[in-house]
């Protein structure tokens, strides 16, 4: 993704293209699954708690979670 950042996607019969950024620092993914979880609190949750972080994780627990991840943020291309 870092090489070549256009991807195509495909969900469901719809196809796009979109630009990926890869995010590995761990206070942009905290910040990022922090936003996340305000405005989907049930599915974010469930999923942290899967994760063994627990249903609602401070900001410390959700920076120690994210020291281990990486993201790819995806952009629909226009």
């Amino acid at each position: 993704m870092q090489v070549t950042p256009t991807v195509s996607l495909e969900i469901g019969k719809k196809k796009f293209f979109a630009t990926a950024e890869v995010m590995l620092e761990p206070e942009e993914i905290t910040n990022l699954l922090e936003f996340r979880l305000k405005k989907h609190p049930l599915i974010v949750g469930l999923i942290l708690k899967m994760d063994g972080v627990g249903f609602h994780p401070d900001h410390a627990r959700l920076l120690e979670y994210s020291r281990r991840l990486a993201f790819a943020v995806l952009t629909p291309l226009a």
